[in-house]
């Protein structure tokens, strides 16, 4: 399909809500690292390699193929070479800068919002896991809403990882 490995293409590291379409399933997805030939994709239920996909950011589409899928990531390959900037602009450089900030500030943060050692005692293992998934899953469907804002996607991302922490709880790695 390409003369040169993509691969080698310089990369756009970003954090950009999109959503991938196989047929007629939709699924968001977080875009994570973008070039002209391709993207890193992240989310639950991808599909498998060498699906002919649709990713979609606002009024952008691109189409292509799954290269490769593990676990919750997947290379995407694009049919056709696409404007990087044109992707990144719709958040703006400032905007992906906050996203940025804001998932830096929580990680770094020593002190989380909730007691987990508390929360491991009041709650058994299963009702955790139950809570963590339901909690992941609010946030892959609010990732997924057309009027998307900077603002929400912060929010988001905060609630992702107190429930991927709480989700380390119940696994007995926190």
């Amino acid at each position: 399909m390409y003369e040169d490995d993509p691969r080698s293409d310089p990369r756009a590291s970003v954090f950009l809500t999109a959503v991938l379409c196989a047929g007629a399933a939709q699924t968001p997805v977080r875009i994570r690292n973008l070039s002209t030939q391709g993207a890193l994709l992240e989310g639950a239920d991808l599909p498998a390699e060498g699906t002919i996909v649709q990713i979609k950011r606002g009024s952008l589409s691109a189409a292509g193929d799954i290269a490769w899928s593990r676990d919750q990531h997947c290379g995407l390959r694009f049919a056709a070479v696409i404007e990087v900037a044109s992707w990144i602009d719709r958040a703006g450089p400032i905007g992906q800068q906050r996203i940025d900030a804001a998932i830096a500030n929580y990680r770094r943060k020593p002190d989380r919002p909730v007691s987990f050692a508390v929360l491991q005692t009041v709650m058994p293992r299963a009702d955790l896991e139950s809570l963590s998934s339901d909690i992941l899953q609010i946030c892959e469907r609010m990732v997924g809403l057309p009027d998307m804002t900077i603002g929400i996607a912060e929010q988001i991302l905060k609630i992702e990882a107190a429930a991927r922490s709480i989700e380390a709880v119940a696994g007995g790695r926190e």
